[in-house]
């Protein structure tokens, strides 16, 4: 079974290794979406992991992310790269996939295989 729940967060970036000319080398801010997808099995109270215990821990990371420029906290915060920094930061979860959008249309996705 699959369980994910839906965080946003509001943060700025710029891609320090896109050409000068390129529009992302320069500050710009994104309304990021990140969901987080946990595959177990499910325990005697019904669930694979109560969505409470999913945000004690899921919670502290998007407030770290909110409202900050992501540069002071990833090298090269591209779509991909916050996906991997989320996929760390998770490392104890039994995770089976992280989607990171930052645009309704543009985003990142890695998935256990």
């Amino acid at each position: 079974m699959e369980i994910f729940k839906t965080y946003s967060f509001d943060s700025a970036h710029f891609l320090p290794k896109v050409p000068e000319d390129h529009p992302c080398h320069n500050l710009h801010g994104h309304t990021y979406t990140v969901i987080i997808t946990i595959r177990g099995e499910i325990d005697n109270s019904g669930f694979v992991l109560d969505f409470l215990e999913l945000d004690k821990i899921v919670k502290p990371i998007v407030t770290l992310l909110d409202h900050s420029c992501l540069n002071t906290i990833i090298d090269n915060p591209t779509s991909e790269n916050l996906t991997l920094y989320f996929l760390d930061k998770l490392k104890e979860l039994p995770i089976s996939k992280i989607v990171v959008q930052e645009t309704p249309k543009t985003g990142a996705v890695w998935s256990k295989t």
